[in-house]
């Protein structure tokens, strides 16, 4: 474009009046060496018509430039534009990426943050004991129904015998109370082990579904102990808080007791009578 320029300006000095001026100039030096006046020689004529052709060729050349300057600089205005919104397009795109790596970072925090309620929810799960009902034949332990200390002993077998069966300590097995059923109803509570003696932590609903398991095994270990061969059924009930359980038991102990002192003043009454 420089180059065009340079080239544009030097046509553009020289003029068509220059020209014929430099043509009369000619015309006057012909006619001072004794020629005559107002009419040119042959070699003023063809010089003439030689400049001009000149003319109308430096004429047509500086058109041409001219045409080639115009696209020039209408190119030159076009890639400036481009660039303009080239320019424009990038800095949108470092905003919207800038959009993006914010809302990635905050989705990262909340994905952690919900990876850490998963964790403590289900650490929370395996620290809550469970529910688990074994049914026992009926004559072999009617008594427990009826005498506190028959149920206190039978109560140590069923948890040394689920405790063993289990492999975990007998403080993780509870027996909360009895019941009447199709026979004997016991309700346990499984609190979960750590570091138990077969593989490692066990959570309460792990201890209980495997419970459930030995107790449909008749090949199992939990029946061959004194309490554990009359099961005759296990059910599981699910998580229960400690809190609950503990008020469960106290007030399930209180019913028996009452029962027991019912069942002691009607046979002195039916002793009387």
């Amino acid at each position: 474009v420089d180059a065009t320029h340079a080239q544009v300006y030097m046509l553009q000095s020289l003029t068509e009046t220059e020209l014929r001026q430099h043509e009369w100039t000619l015309r006057g030096s012909s006619s001072s060496r004794g020629g005559p006046v107002g009419s040119p020689s042959k070699g003023n004529a063809e010089r003439e018509a030689f400049l001009h052709k000149q003319v109308k060729e430096l004429e047509g050349d500086l058109k041409a430039l001219q045409e080639e300057l115009s696209e020039s600089q209408m190119l030159r205005k076009e890639g400036q534009q481009d660039m303009h919104l080239l320019r424009e397009r990038a800095r949108t795109l470092e905003e919207e990426g800038e959009l993006y790596r914010a809302g990635e970072r905050g989705m990262m925090n909340r994905v952690a943050r919900l990876e850490e309620a998963v964790a403590d929810s289900a650490e929370q799960a395996s620290a809550l004991p469970y529910c688990v009902r074994l049914c026992l034949a009926a004559a072999a332990y009617k008594e427990a129904l009826e005498d506190a200390t028959a149920r206190a002993t039978v109560a140590g077998q069923i948890q040394h015998d689920v405790a063993l069966a289990l492999q975990v300590d007998k403080s993780n097995v509870e027996v909360l109370s009895f019941s009447r059923g199709d026979g004997v109803n016991v309700e346990l509570k499984l609190t979960g082990s750590v570091g138990s003696r077969r593989d490692g932590d066990r959570s309460g609903k792990a201890l209980a579904q495997e419970l459930l398991e030995k107790a449909q095994d008749t090949r199992s270990a939990l029946h061959q102990g004194i309490a554990g061969r009359h099961i005759t059924a296990a059910e599981m009930h699910g998580a229960v808080a400690e809190g609950a359980a503990r008020a469960l038991k106290t007030s399930i102990l209180e019913a028996q007791r009452a029962h027991t002192l019912a069942s002691q003043d009607l046979a002195r009454v039916t002793d009387r009578s």
